[in-house]
């Protein structure tokens, strides 16, 4: 009788609760997004996929942006670049929130999403906090803030439990497009050993090159008796070749039964072992994957050395271009929906008029 085997799937997020840090931890270590941050910038593609979604995502920027959001100069073009910039890492943002006694918005900042984390739930099941720390690693240098999560509705009621506005330290809009889940895998989530083996693949090669035995050459020569004899021939060489060029000789001694002077220092050569073709399936497979993950941008967005399409009419990349910018339209929509929520019942009350529409890269209509 044939058996069958289900596989089970681990969550590849877990969050569980860490009663010592009052948070949910964001992976088994809590250190996930700094983690998949760093995985990300050392892929050549999944880095590739960040900076073509950040275009694509922020397209040509708010319709309105003839105005300052803060003392500080902020545009809305500004504060949209910084949103923008976390969420091909993450699939989120946050900002945190001022307000004035008057429960009226007054400034807005944008935090790095890898910062936060979410806090203890309340006997509804709801989060009403989250803590913010710029390194979870080392909480004892830099010890967590809590903050309420935004909600505007409830910003009086905070600011008098707080003991007045002096003592109330805002709210933080944490949002997220996998809204269903704690956090967010990021795009990356679901092709992770995809973009860390693309990396290694990388560290592999760069091995073989400056360590491995490419077009070495290899001189013996008889004992020497002296160390100063030993040193002085060494010099001669480096003196021949020059510094790059002793990386690749190597320096053998060894009995040399031969009477002959022409034959007592012998020169070999060692082939390169570098196998041009060793990854060509493997890291064009890694690349497919990461494509996938994030929204499967075409390769000739990602790199333009395909001439077969750049040297097109013109049509068929433009045809690319916009079926990505289709495909990347709800992150745009996530966006304006939320920064158009953030911007209500501001102290400016003109800033309550505005949409914040975000023009496409592409227009479609040209």
């Amino acid at each position: 009788m044939l058996k069958a085997n289900i596989i089970e799937l681990e969550n590849a997020l877990p969050t569980s609760y860490d009663k010592s840090q009052g948070i949910f931890a964001c992976g088994e270590d809590n250190y996930y997004y700094q983690r998949i941050k760093k995985t990300i910038n050392n892929s050549t593609t999944a880095k590739g996929c960040v900076r073509l979604m950040k275009s694509y995502v922020g397209g040509k920027g708010f319709e309105n942006n003839d105005f300052t959001l803060n003392n500080l100069g902020d545009t809305p073009n500004k504060l949209l670049s910084k949103i923008v910039n976390p969420i091909p890492y993450f699939e989120g943002f946050a900002v945190h929130v001022s307000y004035n006694v008057l429960g009226q918005k007054t400034a807005f900042k944008v935090i790095p999403f890898e910062w936060v984390r979410w806090g203890k739930k309340d006997d509804n099941g709801f989060k009403p906090f989250v803590k913010v720390s710029k390194d979870w690693a080392d909480v004892k240098k830099n010890k967590p803030t809590e903050y309420n999560i935004y909600n505007p509705d409830a910003v009086l009621s905070q600011i008098s439990n707080a003991g007045g506005i002096d003592k109330y330290k805002g709210q933080i809009m944490y949002v997220s497009l996998d809204y269903d889940e704690i956090y967010s895998m990021g795009f990356v989530g679901s092709c992770l050993n995809d973009a860390i083996a693309e990396y290694k693949s990388s560290v592999y090669k760069k091995n073989l090159i400056t360590r491995g035995f490419l077009d070495k050459t290899v001189v013996t020569t008889k004992p020497f008796e002296k160390d100063s004899e030993r040193q002085a021939f060494v010099k001669t060489i480096e003196d021949g070749l020059g510094a790059d060029g002793v990386e690749g000789v190597i320096h053998l001694e060894a009995e040399l039964e031969n009477d002959d002077l022409s034959k007592e220092i012998l020169f070999d050569k060692v082939g390169t072992n570098v196998n041009d073709k060793l990854f060509e399936y493997t890291d064009g497979k890694s690349e497919d994957q990461i494509r996938k993950a994030f929204l499967s941008p075409h390769p000739a967005l990602i790199n333009n050395s395909d001439s077969s399409i750049f040297g097109n009419s013109g049509e068929l990349i433009r045809q690319i271009k916009i079926d990505y910018q289709e495909k990347t339209e709800y992150i745009r929509l996530f966006i304006e929906e939320n920064v158009k929520d953030l911007f209500h019942n501001t102290l400016n009350p003109s800033f309550n008029q505005v949409e914040f529409k975000i023009r496409p890269l592409i227009d479609v209509n040209q």
